[in-house]
């Protein structure tokens, strides 16, 4: 009976309704039953306001799932369901009669989809009342700000979303594909490293992917590989959350990985004439760039927050967050995986809701170290369940070189590296061969490329960048 009876659980109507509206759109609903299944979606029990128009409702809602719609089947209902007893009960009203008389009122469903938006604008108003009456209360229970904003983010969201029902339409969709087919620019983000693009095209808007990796396999080098290539040829504007690092140590990399300056020389101050030459040029062409680092935001409600606001400011299409365990956030029940989850599928609702790339870098369980082989697998993702579950696709950078020369006491340098795609949605599972250039923090596509970089890295960034961004250029449609 609970169950049966749950809009009874609806808070109290405040603010404005119109009871002539609710009951036109109901009357209509059962004298021409197809108006109902082309409008359900975007009616719901919150935009009745009397106890008689949701026990009406709720009948039309359930029947729609096992019979036809009329009166004759909406009134058997009502009777099976015990609604008429609750009504006369409530409010003595006998909700037979009441059905016959608004059944009476209605002798056509022309203007149907002008009533129900009618209907919703009234809905929203409410909405938007009861959400600032509790506004209200948040501040005066000393609520944190970023909870309140949070919260207020959420059902704003939730009230744009009243109504906003769009029918699927073949043509639209039709056209959307071959628009796409058509298009020599990637609708999403490209990674800017070309054996990767070559085998994933691009990154798809709307996803959330996952960088996973045993610790000094390179993954903060390889996002930041993909953020740098975002602001520099992508226009993306970027956002890069560290957990870790400070906005300085990321841009000292940014700016190894750019003009292949040995990142030692930064620590060092030991920069020569022409290390500092070419600093000089990274800078300016740095300058130029739009991109945003975040190395303060720790709490999941801050970061999502955030992003919202550099999306609408700045059109932003990437966020990379390094990394998705260190992202704090509290739940009441103090399970940690549960935590994970809320995490992991947050940040895919986001990406999902600003149609924007969310890259998360996370951690392997521990249980890799102890496998013969290490090469990672899907269940090797710490809370891997949810992680895997919410992820359009996972990349493993993996070095098979670095166990070999750490056991052997030997500094891994420049080291192949298997980038291993072990979830990809859209384009299938499999390796991309990498190389990983540590001194310059730095990931590229073979060797020969290697060879390239060692040789421009004598000579001077003006000559190095147009071969890189040629190579950009050429390699990525």
């Amino acid at each position: 009976m609970a169950e049966q009876l749950s809009f009874e659980n609806l808070p109290n109507f405040i603010g404005q309704t119109n009871s002539e509206i609710e009951e036109l759109v109901l009357g209509t609903f059962v004298n021409y039953p197809d108006t109902f299944y082309l409008l359900s979606d975007s009616v719901s029990i919150k935009d009745f306001s009397t106890t008689e128009t949701r026990l009406i409702f709720q009948a039309i809602l359930e029947l729609s799932k096992i019979s036809k719609i009329d009166i004759a089947t909406v009134t058997d209902m009502l009777i099976k369901k015990k609604y008429v007893l609750i009504s006369s009960a409530k409010n003595d009203i006998n909700l037979i009669t009441f059905l016959e008389n608004i059944c009476d009122k209605v002798d056509t469903n022309t203007n149907i989809q002008d009533h129900v938006k009618i209907l919703n604008g009234y809905t929203q108003r409410r909405e938007l009342f009861s959400l600032s009456r509790d506004i209200n209360e948040m501040c005066n229970d000393s609520k944190e700000p970023l909870d309140i904003i949070q919260d207020i983010n959420k059902r704003v969201l939730n009230i744009q979303e009243l109504s906003e029902v769009e029918d699927f339409n073949v043509n639209k969709s039709i056209d959307k594909f071959v628009s796409d087919l058509n298009s020599k620019k990637p609708q999403g983000i490209v990674s800017g490293i070309p054996a990767l693009d070559k085998f994933i095209y691009q990154f798809d808007l709307n996803n959330l992917v996952i960088i996973a990796g045993a610790p000094s396999m390179g993954k903060t080098a390889f996002a930041l590989e993909i953020f740098k290539n975002a602001f520099m040829y992508n226009n993306a504007y970027p956002i890069m959350f560290s957990l870790e690092m400070t906005d300085l140590e990321l841009t000292k990399r940014l700016i190894s990985s750019y003009s292949c300056i040995e990142l030692h020389k930064f620590r060092d101050k030991k920069l020569d004439s022409i290390d500092k030459s070419d600093v000089k040029k990274a800078v300016e062409r740095f300058k130029e760039c739009r991109y945003f680092i975040d190395d303060k935001s720790r709490r999941l409600g801050k970061i999502i927050n955030q992003i919202r606001k550099q999306v609408i400011r700045h059109g932003s299409k990437l966020v990379i967050i390094d990394y998705l365990q260190l992202i704090s956030y509290k739940s009441k029940s103090g399970n940690r995986e549960q935590e994970i989850a809320t995490i992991s599928r947050s940040l895919k609702e986001v990406a999902a809701e600003l149609k924007i790339v969310v890259i998360a870098l996370s951690q392997l369980n521990r249980q890799v170290n102890a496998r013969t082989n290490k090469r990672p697998m899907l269940s090797d993702l710490r809370e891997s369940g949810s992680i895997e579950q919410d992820a359009d696709m996972v990349i493993f950078p993996y070095r098979p070189a670095y166990y070999e020369m750490q056991d052997k006491g030997i500094p891994p340098m420049e080291t192949d590296v298997e980038c291993i795609i072990a979830k990809g949605r859209s384009t299938g599972v499999g390796t991309v061969y990498l190389n990983y250039v540590s001194k310059y923090v730095k990931f590229i596509s073979d060797f020969k490329e290697n060879a390239k970089i060692q040789i421009l890295a004598n000579s001077t960034i003006g000559v190095q960048n147009h071969w890189v961004e040629t190579s950009y250029n050429n390699n990525n449609h």
